[in-house]
């Protein structure tokens, strides 16, 4: 039944057809999710139909975007993922994607080189770092043709720790409630600062009553050298907080 309903919304109001294949993987995670959630914090949401559409459905409205960056592959990173969103719902969805998931603490990178293994999943690598050290790293930064957020941190914050990660010609792509035109305005100087440029958001909807806005920037110029800043200084001193670039 639950089944059913995930693959009517996805048609409904994504577009999207699931397969039995994916369907199957999901429940895995599901399952594996509510496991390891009875001692390591993984979510607030035990329910099974909210956690088909509030992860699982939620994950899987940057896929269309997604596309538009993808020729022969694509190269992206999913920052702060947590449990794995939205990084993992988007791989079972399509296997061919190339995807880091970047996650500091280590109890959670375990839990997602666990579902990772457990669901056989080609392509997937786990960083468990932060990622301001990520993306000073010359062999990772400005190599990715997109960067995924989901509920990580204001966009001013975000734009500093996801687009350095970035190469000129990628999109950052990042999940936030129905309201944003405030924080879009407060971060119009941090995005710039980073080599963005925001672009008119998204609203979607994936139920009756669930809503949100996919945040879009696209990458245009390459990010100074000595941003992003030390860890833990974006968060705070934002860029937009008078500019500041101290380290």
């Amino acid at each position: 039944m639950e089944n059913n309903l995930l693959q009517l919304n996805a048609k409904e109001w994504l577009d999207i057809n699931l397969n039995p294949e994916n369907l199957r993987l999901f429940d895995i995670y599901y399952e594996l999710l509510t496991e390891w959630n009875s001692f390591l914090n993984l979510t607030s949401i035990s329910d099974y139909r909210e956690f088909l559409i509030k992860h699982i459905l939620d994950s899987l409205v940057p896929i269309k975007c997604i596309y538009r960056h993808k020729n022969d592959s694509i190269n992206i990173v999913d920052v702060g993922t947590g449990a794995g969103f939205p990084g993992l719902p988007l791989k079972i969805l399509d296997p061919e994607l190339r995807i880091s998931l970047i996650e500091s603490k280590k109890k959670k990178a375990e839990f997602l080189q666990y579902v990772v293994g457990t669901l056989d999943l080609k392509g997937v690598r786990i960083i468990s770092e932060r990622a301001e050290i990520i993306a000073q790293d010359s062999t990772m930064r400005e190599t990715f043709d997109v960067v995924l957020a989901r509920g990580v941190s204001r966009l001013d914050v975000l734009s500093e720790l996801t687009l350095g990660l970035l190469k000129i010609g990628g999109a950052g792509i990042f999940h936030k409630g129905p309201d944003v035109e405030s924080e879009l305005q407060d971060s119009y100087q941090a995005v710039r600062l980073m080599g963005g440029k925001l672009k008119s958001p998204i609203k979607y909807r994936i139920s009756n009553d669930r809503f949100g806005t996919l945040v879009i920037v696209d990458k245009i110029t390459n990010t100074p050298e000595y941003l992003p800043r030390n860890p833990g200084i974006p968060i705070k001193k934002p860029l937009n907080n008078r500019f500041n670039t101290q380290s």
